[in-house]
């Protein structure tokens, strides 16, 4: 029976996890939007029926904010408000922090592993076919280096949290991994950091170097080896230089796009802009949720594709739900780092490197209200796997 009970754990999340992944592979058929979030319906009634479910009131009131934003604004209907809401609600009922109980802490920890593990698999197999048959990996928008995924400013940020998982579970299994596992798996994690600095994107790779500088810290939590290990990685960067500077020339090409325009930021400065000007015209409720105000030359577009390019996740959840809204998200996000450093254990540095990684990365990407996305669901695993895990430790701590 035990073994069955870790047999249904295993494959409700590997569900989980596959659901998004099917998306982001361009060899793999594309789920339809019913398929994709009725997948998410079902797996929300087997989360409902745990009768242990504690239940994150803060979350609560982040939907109702956010409902509210729907309803106090006139959003046009191309924006696809109320699917999006419900898209957000499906998604983190089953795996964002709105529920816990051990059985979804260990299922969340499965599928943060399972998800890692497929990052890392991504990273390798672009790479290789990057070397074998490069044009398999290039995509069609923009000419770019996307190895197997949709869009190289997928395949930067899967690429770079494969890395971070990669060196931090070669260094806390060490002991029990064999000679061979180790030399397989650090070659793969220098696959995949080659795979990141192919696809260009500036945004993936500050936040790795600043989740992992923050990682450097969190393990050592000294100041004279925190300094001597930074130094020495920086060395060895340095003097390796000659083997990765020519897989840098995408990034190489932005820059100098980014400096002729005048400013480094200058792709995402006027969205920014616009982000805080939509803000200040509706402070409290938002200028409607998942909505911006858009140029006449994007309002075709965005008709056709139903997309939104926000630029920022900070500023668009500021801008389109308002202030409160804002508050809530956070406080979550705070209040969790918070509490996993407090453990300091392995599975909560782990967590606070992704969240790190992935709240520098949305100064650039605006996910985190945007159910259709990939990271947008990484972004919540993240968030709902680190409130079990810290309901699961404050509970052995009171025993």
């Amino acid at each position: 029976m035990n073994n069955n009970f870790f047999h249904k754990e295993s494959v409700f999340a590997l569900i989980c996890v596959l659901l998004p992944m099917m998306r982001i592979i361009k060899f793999v058929p594309s789920l339809s939007v019913a398929i994709y979030y009725g997948a998410f319906a079902m797996l929300g009634i087997v989360v409902l029926m745990n009768r242990n479910n504690k239940i994150n009131w803060l979350v609560i009131l982040f939907f109702y904010i956010c409902f509210l934003s729907i309803l106090g604004n006139d959003i046009p209907g191309f924006f696809h408000p109320w699917e999006r809401f419900i898209g957000l609600i499906l998604i983190i009922f089953c795996i964002g922090p709105l529920f816990q109980n051990q059985w979804l802490c260990n299922v969340r920890i499965l599928s943060l592993n399972y998800i890692s593990w497929m990052f890392m698999g991504i990273g390798v197999i672009s790479f290789i076919l990057y070397i074998i048959y490069r044009p398999v990996t290039i995509t069609e928008r923009g000419n770019l280096f996307g190895g197997i995924t949709v869009h190289s400013m997928t395949m930067g940020p899967v690429a770079a949290l494969a890395v971070l998982y990669g060196i931090q579970y070669g260094l806390f299994k060490k002991e029990i991994l064999s000679k061979k596992k180790k030399y397989v798996l650090w070659i793969a994690v220098i696959i995949c950091f080659f795979s990141c600095l192919l696809a260009g994107s500036r945004a993936a790779l500050l936040s790795f170097v600043g989740a992992f500088t923050v990682w450097i810290w969190l393990y050592f939590r000294n100041l004279s080896k925190f300094i001597r290990y930074a130094a020495a990685i920086v060395i060895v960067i340095a003097a390796t230089s000659p083997f990765w500077w020519k897989y840098t020339e995408t990034i190489q090409m932005k820059v100098a796009y980014s400096e002729s325009r005048g400013s480094m930021i200058s792709s995402r400065a006027g969205r920014w802009e616009s982000r805080i000007e939509e803000f200040k015209y509706s402070p409290f409720i938002g200028y409607g949720y998942g909505a911006v105000r858009l140029p006449k030359a994007s309002v075709v577009e965005s008709k056709y594709t139903g997309t939104v390019e926000p630029g920022n996740g900070w500023l668009f959840l500021l801008s389109s739900t308002g202030i409160f809204s804002f508050f809530i998200f956070v406080l979550i996000y705070c209040k969790t780092i918070w509490e996993l450093n407090r453990i300091g254990d392995q599975t909560s540095l782990l967590l606070i490197s992704s969240l790190v990684f992935l709240g520098i990365h949305m100064m650039a990407e605006g996910y985190v209200i945007s159910s259709g996305s990939f990271f947008f669901f990484y972004l919540w695993l993240c968030l709902g796997t680190a409130s079990c895990y810290i309901k699961f430790k404050q509970s052995q701590e009171s025993e």
